[in-house]
């Protein structure tokens, strides 16, 4: 539901991508924008992320910034987790949220909100600090993991659903990855990990890391290449590509083998995807405007916003299976900072 990783990417010629013909269907939705509930006294507000069944989950700032949950039109104000300052990052079809606290500026609990109230999730023997990324709708959740105080080391932890008392640290190779930090965890329980090869000078890649302990690497394209990971979900991949000897880089959709979907055409950042086939993300149009774009199979279908300045570009996008685009809107679109929704009518 939530994706780390995303840069403005050029568009390269790694391999043919697979062109579908069955667009049309696609071409002919509506994607009308919504803005989330707030105060009538809210002078910004922020969407951090979405999940089917209408949630939301983000930041509303009025005479300060509060935590809140939005469901079918109503914003609910969650308030402080432990006495702390609060961010939520992630929230699931059940209305769970989780993220963490932050003390004296520097990361502090990792915390979920279930059953109206905050707890604070356990930390893994031998880490310093964990930040909670992600939660998928059977309520698994995973984070980072930082040993010592620098982060100069990372780790997946992951609470499972059925033992979030028991939370495991995952690193698929330790004498390989000194960086090994969660993109996503899809409905399936399988994560999509992000890691830096020490071996290899920091070379960026990752795989996929599946319920019964196995990790499965995701090969390069080429065998110089390189991958940045933006977004993970049945089993769909996007991110950018590129090669040592040529690192421009080029948007790609990925299938859980690390075979090649879709190239896409544009140049693209910031891809997330739905169970099926769309995916919504950033790309740069030949008058160098920037956007916020629609696909659906790889094929560009709509642009909801266009801006001159890449600053004032939604951020925080994320897409749920049922349709809908949730962002935050910069204040040159709305008179504020706004989180907004986008749902596909057909």
């Amino acid at each position: 539901m939530v994706a780390r990783r995303g840069v403005l990417v050029l568009t390269i010629g790694l391999a043919a991508a697979q062109v579908p013909a069955g667009t049309s269907v696609a071409r002919e939705c509506a994607w009308p924008m919504t803005p989330l509930p707030v105060p009538a006294d809210a002078k910004h507000s922020s969407v951090a992320s979405a999940a089917s069944g209408g949630w939301f989950v983000g930041s509303v700032t009025t005479s300060g910034t509060r935590q809140v949950r939005w469901h079918n039109g109503e914003m609910e104000v969650l308030g402080r987790a432990l006495g702390q300052q609060t961010f939520l990052d992630d929230i699931n079809a059940s209305g769970v949220a989780v993220g963490h606290t932050v003390a004296h500026g520097a990361l502090d609990d990792p915390i979920v909100y279930r059953d109206g109230a905050y707890a604070r999730l356990p930390i893994p023997a031998g880490m310093r600090r964990v930040r909670p990324w992600a939660i998928n709708n059977a309520g698994d959740i995973v984070g980072s993991g930082y040993p010592h105080p620098v982060a100069d080391y990372v780790s997946v932890v992951l609470w499972p659903a059925t033992n979030p008392d028991t939370p495991l640290v995952i690193n698929p190779d330790p004498a390989r990855y000194d960086y090994a930090s969660p993109v996503d965890i899809d409905e399936q329980g399988r994560i999509l990990i992000a890691t830096d090869d020490k071996t290899d000078g920091d070379r960026p890649g990752g795989g996929v890391w599946h319920p019964d302990g196995t990790f499965r690497e995701i090969p390069p394209l080429t065998p110089d290449g390189w991958y940045w990971f933006d977004g993970f979900r049945n089993g769909r991949i996007v991110g950018t590509a590129s090669q040592r000897t040529a690192p421009r880089r080029a948007g790609v959709e990925l299938d859980l083998n690390g075979r090649l979907v879709h190239q896409f055409g544009e140049r693209v950042a910031h891809l997330r995807v739905d169970s099926g086939t769309t995916t919504v993300g950033s790309y740069v149009d030949p008058a160098k405007d920037y956007n916020l774009g629609i696909w659906d199979d790889g094929v560009l279908t709509h642009t909801l916003v266009t801006t001159d300045d890449y600053n004032h570009l939604p951020h925080n996008t994320v897409l749920t299976d049922d349709g809908v685009l949730a962002a935050t809107l910069d204040s040159s679109h709305l008179g504020s900072t706004r989180a907004v929704t986008y749902r596909r009518t057909c």
